[in-house]
């Protein structure tokens, strides 16, 4: 009977390390496959919190008048990219818009505020309803704006915003100044190495 040779030591070594590098590179595949799946998927994530943004900022603008139109900078310096928009809304807490019965004139409910909240890291929005419906649609001081911010519960809108600026519409440049037609540009962190800087125009009635 012929008896089989044992391995040698060297061989179960050199056996061992090969299968540990095997099983190391398989690993280390399986986890680049694992961070890129979740890369695209926060990037997916910031695009699509990006448009809803865009959505529901544009359409709630474009509904409001242009004389309730106010923007700040929370901190006084357009630089620190914390910018604040506020406006009137003639929608009630249904969403049914509301018109005077006499002069068929839009009836003010709420204020819509807008904000950049750099503790967070997002965009953030609140209603404030109004006393009492209004056909007057005087925007808010700067001051009263500011004293705004915190008075409600906020909702975050976008997440991952390393801030938020109006700009001039004609030029780009970064502006305090409040403009009918607006532009903005939102800068969103999508991963820990990429931004993207999304601009955007809106309008309001007159």
């Amino acid at each position: 009977m012929r008896h089989r040779r044992a391995y040698s030591l060297a061989e179960l070594m050199v056996t061992c390390f090969l299968l540990g590098l095997a099983t190391t590179l398989i690993f280390g595949l399986w986890d680049y496959g694992r961070r890129l799946f979740m890369m695209n998927q926060t990037e997916s994530d910031a695009q699509r919190q990006a448009l809803k943004f865009l959505h529901t900022f544009s359409r709630e603008t474009l509904e409001a008048p242009w004389t309730s139109f106010t923007t700040a900078y929370q901190s006084g310096n357009p630089a620190q990219a914390d910018l604040a928009v506020s406006f009137l809304t003639d929608r009630d807490g249904t969403g049914s818009v509301q018109f005077d019965p006499v002069t068929y004139h839009p009836q003010y409910q709420a204020w819509i505020v807008y904000f950049f909240q750099p503790s967070s890291g997002s965009v953030r929005r609140f209603r404030q309803d109004l006393a009492s419906p209004s056909l007057d649609s005087t925007a808010l001081s700067n001051p009263q704006l500011l004293n705004f911010i915190g008075a409600a519960p906020s909702t975050g809108i976008i997440a991952n915003v390393l801030g938020w600026q109006a700009l001039d519409y004609d030029s780009g440049l970064v502006t305090m100044q409040s403009q009918n037609p607006a532009r903005y540009a939102v800068t969103v962190q999508q991963t820990k190495k990429q931004t993207t800087t999304i601009e955007f125009r809106t309008q309001m009635i007159h």
